[in-house]
């Protein structure tokens, strides 16, 4: 089962497109100790970057801890070699009194950021949603806890005086990045926009909070910055890519945003949304993924023009400075919320392009451009309700987790509510019965 070795065992699902790298729909989230699905589903769901954690949301009563009514976070573990009594633990110091949303994981997956809307678990909160981040800890009979900690903080350890969310946590462990409307995160914010901010949190202890949505010369931009992916920052926390209505960097000042990398160590903020030859894109570009190499960005742009394709999907590649537009995978129109991986694999939803069919969560292998529709059934049939609306995946692209509404995806699947799926790649899939489960 694969909740947490997370429900492998109960569902093992192919698509039949060949041999190599082709992912399996491995399962679905699962109690770990009865293979129960949740009554509640679950949802937001992130992969810690060696792919062996999956972090998501829950109101389900039946998946250990006590329910309370709130979405609160959980941590499943795809190990074989962890007892189920410990691969499904509560991700934070105590159940939240309220709804906790869209995480993102270090590459060990002992450290997580998140948005929440509780006010029980510590630090001066604002009236709105907050950003935190919490920290695996070991507890007594080797079970495993976490501390939390506030992070969206005011000057002064004020409360904020706007909403904090969409976090990112770098791969190591030590940033986490942000999106806020609060303006008294920093001194003088006095562009009464959104921002995008950093906070340093090595070893659980908090270092002063950084503006990334600036320009070069460390000035705040008038316009506002947009939603934060939860692949946002580079594995040392040294990049952050993110959107913003501004016109830096020689940006066409026509666009209504732009996307933009913020490069920490040397204070510089440079255009991404440009064609290779370095033209910047006269359209809209938003939903920047950063992979923690900081080689490729992908990012959603309406910019259309001879050789773009429909997907609205493009690849910035850092190392060879070009802009490749991906073209829309097959029976898909346009698609969002790119995520990418060190090798260029670009997980992402796609609306169809047949009438009546539901959004299908997609994943592109960088190596060669082939496609694999995750949200399959086991007809090798569309999911019959809107999936990847939320998606990650691994460093390696080895392992992706996405939401889906379908019901076809798992034919136990009877709890009229959405879940978290998991593909694993063949190889990996392989590694984890070979090394005893089952």
């Amino acid at each position: 089962m694969l909740a947490a070795r997370a429900c492998v065992g109960a569902l093992l699902l192919g698509w039949g497109l060949g041999a190599g790298a082709d992912p399996i729909l491995a399962g679905r989230i699962l109690n770990p100790v009865t293979s129960a699905e949740p009554v509640a589903g679950t949802r937001d769901p992130a992969v810690s970057g060696d792919g062996r954690f999956i972090f998501f949301v829950s109101t389900s009563n039946n998946l250990g801890a006590i329910a309370n009514g709130a979405l609160n976070l959980y941590r499943a573990d795809l190990a074989a070699a962890t007892p189920p009594a410990l691969s499904l633990v509560l991700a934070m110091a105590g159940l939240g009194n309220g709804n906790t949303f869209a995480p993102s994981a270090s590459n060990s997956g002992s450290v997580v950021a998140f948005e929440t809307l509780a006010t029980n678990l510590g630090g001066t909160q604002g009236s709105w949603s907050d950003v935190y981040v919490s920290l695996q800890i070991a507890l007594p009979q080797d079970e495993i806890g976490f501390d939390t900690l506030l992070v969206s903080r005011g000057l002064g350890g004020a409360a904020p005086n706007g909403a904090s969310r969409h976090a990112s946590m770098s791969a190591d462990g030590r940033f986490v990045a942000f999106w806020s409307d609060a303006a008294n995160l920093v001194a003088g914010d006095s562009n009464a926009a959104p921002d995008i901010f950093l906070v340093e949190v090595d070893g659980g202890m908090l270092g002063p909070t950084e503006r990334i949505s600036v320009d070069s010369n460390e000035l705040q931009i008038a316009g506002w910055s947009r939603a934060l992916s939860n692949n946002a920052i580079s594995s040392d926390g040294r990049y952050v890519v993110f959107a913003a209505d501004a016109t830096l960097d020689g940006a066409n000042p026509g666009t209504i945003e732009d996307v933009y990398l913020r490069d920490r160590s040397v204070g510089a903020t440079t255009l991404l949304s440009r064609f290779s030859n370095g033209t910047p894109f006269s359209a809209a570009a938003d939903q920047p993924s950063i992979s923690t190499n900081a080689r490729y960005v992908a990012f959603r742009s309406f910019q259309t023009g001879a050789g773009i394709g429909s997907s609205r999907i493009f690849l910035r590649d850092r190392q060879s400075n070009t802009t490749t537009s991906i073209p829309a995978p097959p029976t898909a129109a346009s698609c969002a919320e790119p995520r990418v991986s060190d090798d260029g694999d670009i997980a992402m939803n796609c609306a169809s392009s047949v009438g009546g069919v539901a959004q299908q969560a997609w994943l592109r292998r960088g190596s060669d451009g082939t496609y694999f529709r995750l949200s399959s059934t086991p007809a090798n049939a569309d999911g019959n309700g809107a999936s990847g609306t939320l998606i990650d995946l691994s460093d390696s692209g080895d392992v992706v987790a996405f939401d889906s509404a379908a019901s076809n995806l798992d034919p136990g699947d009877s709890n009229s509510n959405p879940d978290v799926f998991v593909a694993i790649e063949e190889s990996v899939l392989s590694a984890i019965f070979a090394d005893g489960f089952d």
